[in-house]
């Protein structure tokens, strides 16, 4: 096997990477050596609160639990992430190093040999390379994929579309409240958000999505550009949590980029002859999900496996044909869900969500009263009152201990509750995000499964009433099958 590498030399460049459960246990399927490697190098963020704020109060919308809870379901290792650097280490001395890998090698075209004798492939330079099979894992702009569907690589006419959105990126270091509770979260508001999320070694990873046209530039400094939006636009400013992020990176340190993907590639196949496609070659996504890298680690164990089963070259066209069939699906579908995340992030939530103040008899029929008729309360001296009662919001027969402390006042608030979260042995207060966890760490190592998690709220009563409301509820973790792991190798059949 040979891994043709269009640079000339590796180095070390690139930010972390999110490896998902299923790619983790992908790796980890292929070979346990290289999965206990990542394991060294990785930072979990799938045991913490993962999940989509207010951009604009810094209220949770909603939490992430699947992605905790599934791991533990199906026992398999939580998200988390890895820095691209030190993955390709990894990758790249499990493969041989200078061995296998071939750079300063630009791929240019292929040939599809007679009698299933292979491909013959063409350098830049003029290098001809022969081999039972050529796989383009070549990115989005994918010089294979241009000769395999005859289109091309890049601009209107090759299948790729401009997702609708441009994001700046940088990592920083920062010290934050909520390091140990939350793994990622993303700030949502008006045709924007704001993603950060732990990357280990007290660093955090962020990224602004950006609802404007392909080849929109800020002005010299990005830093100013996301301030001007974040904090001048019609909804108000932001969040301090995102401000104080900007202002722990370094202006230089912040790139730009827009974000094209492709539709599924349904019609047009994968494979042919002995040429086939994988990761973001065919099926490129936006990284709402975190699957891009994750896909392109199925691909690879779908195809070894694949390969591994044949006998002789004759078999080789069949095996990849099936390759991209068995896979379609899946990817097809992460593929929507990575772009649907985005459109429904910016249309579901076009401005911050506000409770509308209630009326009066809004708060009634809220608490299950009947506003009307209504009866006035006695003002100072026996006077009515301009405000309404309380009494006028009972339902028949209901005793008068049910009365708020204050029952004249219109402007009372619908009674808030208090909560308290027991998950993990953990004592939460919503107010900070703040936990206090005994024997836990975030970033690198591993971590145990949670148990059960136990939720109840209070509604305020008067001192006076013997009644009280508390209710429980609890859900424990089922037991879960183990998963086969299969390791396959090709290196008998894959010359290229």
């Amino acid at each position: 096997m040979q891994i043709l590498e269009k640079t000339s030399k590796f180095a070390r460049f690139g930010g972390p990477i999110q490896l998902a459960s299923n790619a983790l246990a992908t790796i980890k399927g292929i070979d346990e050596g290289v999965f206990e490697r990542v394991m060294s190098k990785f930072t979990f963020t799938g045991t913490r609160m993962n999940g989509i704020k207010d951009g604009i109060r810094t209220e949770w919308y909603t939490k992430f639990e699947a992605i905790t809870k599934l791991a533990e379901y199906f026992k398999l290792p939580y998200t988390g992430v890895i820095d691209r650097p030190d993955l390709q280490e990894i990758m790249l001395e499990e493969v041989g190093g200078d061995k296998t890998v071939r750079t300063d090698s630009t791929f240019q075209s292929f040939e599809q040999l007679p009698n299933n004798e292979g491909v013959r492939v063409t350098l830049a330079d003029g290098t001809v390379v022969e081999a039972d099979i050529l796989v383009g894992c070549d990115g989005i702009w994918s010089a294979v994929r241009s000769q395999l569907w005859n289109e091309p690589a890049k601009g209107p006419d090759s299948g790729c579309t401009y997702s609708g959105y441009t994001c700046f990126a940088a990592d920083t270091v920062q010290r934050t409240d909520y390091y140990f509770d939350v793994g990622y979260q993303v700030y949502i508001g008006p045709g924007k958000y704001f993603v950060t999320s732990d990357v280990g070694r007290g660093r955090t990873q962020w990224y602004a999505f950006l609802a404007l046209p392909p080849g929109s530039k800020s002005r010299a400094s990005n830093k100013e550009y996301l301030y001007d939006l974040f904090s001048k636009g019609k909804e108000g400013r932001w969040t301090d949590e995102l401000f104080k992020v900007l202002d722990a990176t370094p202006d230089d340190a912040i790139e730009q980029r827009d974000l094209y993907d492709r539709p599924p590639s349904v019609l047009k196949p994968w494979s042919k002859g002995h040429v086939t496609l994988m990761g973001d070659a065919v099926h490129p996504m936006m990284p709402n999900l975190g699957q891009g890298g994750g896909q392109a680690i199925e691909d690879a164990y779908v195809l070894a496996e694949r390969l591994g089963a044949l006998k002789s070259r004759s078999q080789i066209p069949g095996a990849l044909t099936g390759f991209y069939l068995s896979r379609l699906p899946r990817t097809a579908i992460v593929q929507g869900l990575s772009r649907i995340a985005s459109d429904l992030i910016v249309s579901a939530f076009d401005t911050p969500f506000q409770v509308p103040p209630l009326s009066w008899s809004s708060k009634c029929r809220a608490r299950g009263r009947d506003a009307s008729p209504a009866t006035p309360c006695p003002g100072p001296g026996g006077a009515p009152s301009r405000a309404a009662s309380w009494a006028s919001c009972l339902p028949a027969g209901r005793p008068a201990c049910a009365l708020p402390p204050a029952p004249c006042s219109r402007d009372a608030p619908l009674t808030p509750l208090a909560v308290a979260d027991s998950s993990d042995g953990a004592s939460r207060d919503y107010s900070t995000n703040r936990t206090s966890r005994d024997g836990s760490t975030p970033g690198t190592g591993r971590w145990e499964g949670r148990g059960g998690s136990t939720t109840s709220s209070r509604r305020r009563s008067n001192p006076s009433c013997p009644e009280s409301s508390t209710r429980n509820s609890g859900t424990s973790t089922p037991s879960r099958p183990s998963s086969a792991q299969r390791r396959r190798s090709t290196a008998s059949l894959t010359r290229l």
